[in-house]
């Protein structure tokens, strides 16, 4: 997998684990969080993006309605070749751009979920992933990214109390969630640098505190480095209200 590519101003966070782990309330507490950060407090709404994969554009919509309606009549690589065509038309028509204008992008799913699922779960070489991802990404990748572990008979248990939650899993076995947790393991092992491991066994509160501490360590050298430019952004008003309601704080933070 390519290194990150810093020619972009904004701070792009990627929150991956297997289905059930909470990445959905885990993305919104960190939009939230981060949303009251001074880097955000003096900018417009449009400089902290949330999305995610699939239905981040119109074409991973479409998608998603492709895998909920043919669900297992899909040959495992031509499902990553989709995923593939995605991830790049998410990449062209959002997050690139909102990077660009310095926005802080967090998206729920990306490249790994791609190898976990579809690599280690379905079978497909991850040779054919990474080169798949590389072409898509043209070299994009996430300044840091989250991966939140559970035992996958948790996610299991979480999942079916849920009836919001994006469901082209759902009828997989536990089998499969296990190899899944493996490929998310095994890529943050690889990727150490970029890729830090959440436990995400605990109440969401806690799970949420311990991503905000993390994130928080990888943001504030980002926020710094133009010391000047943001100077000069704090002592503009800042706007009325924020659009995330903030999540009420852990005891002692």
């Amino acid at each position: 997998m390519p290194q990150p590519n810093l020619d972009y101003p904004g701070f792009f966070i990627a929150v991956e684990g297997i289905d059930g782990c909470g990445k959905t309330s885990i993305a919104s507490m960190l939009a939230s969080d981060i949303s009251l950060l001074p880097i955000t407090d003096h900018l417009p709404h449009k400089d902290l993006k949330f999305t995610q994969e699939p239905a981040g554009t119109a074409l991973g919509n479409g998608l998603e309605d492709v895998m909920l309606n043919t669900y297992g009549d899909i040959d495992p690589l031509a499902e990553a070749l989709l995923f593939a065509a995605d991830r790049r038309e998410h990449i062209i028509k959002v997050i690139r751009p909102a990077l660009e204008a310095g926005a802080i992008v967090i998206c729920e799913r990306f490249v790994l979920a791609h190898l976990a699922f579809n690599g280690y779960g379905h079978g497909v070489s991850p040779q054919i992933l990474e080169y798949l991802n590389t072409i898509a990404t043209d070299g994009l990748v996430p300044d840091l990214t989250l991966v939140l572990d559970c035992d996958p008979r948790v996610s299991l248990a979480r999942r079916e109390r849920e009836t919001t939650d994006w469901q082209r899993n759902r009828d997989e076995s536990e089998s499969f969630y296990h190899r899944a947790r493996r490929g998310f393991l095994e890529s943050a092992a690889r990727w150490q640098d970029r890729i830090e491991v959440i436990d995400a066994g605990r109440p969401l509160e806690e799970v949420g505190d311990a991503a905000w501490k993390t994130t928080q360590a990888r943001i504030r050298p980002w926020m710094a480095k133009d010391l000047q430019t943001r100077e000069t952004i704090a002592k503009a008003e800042p706007p009325t209200g924020s659009p995330y309601v903030r999540r009420p704080p852990m005891p002692g933070h």
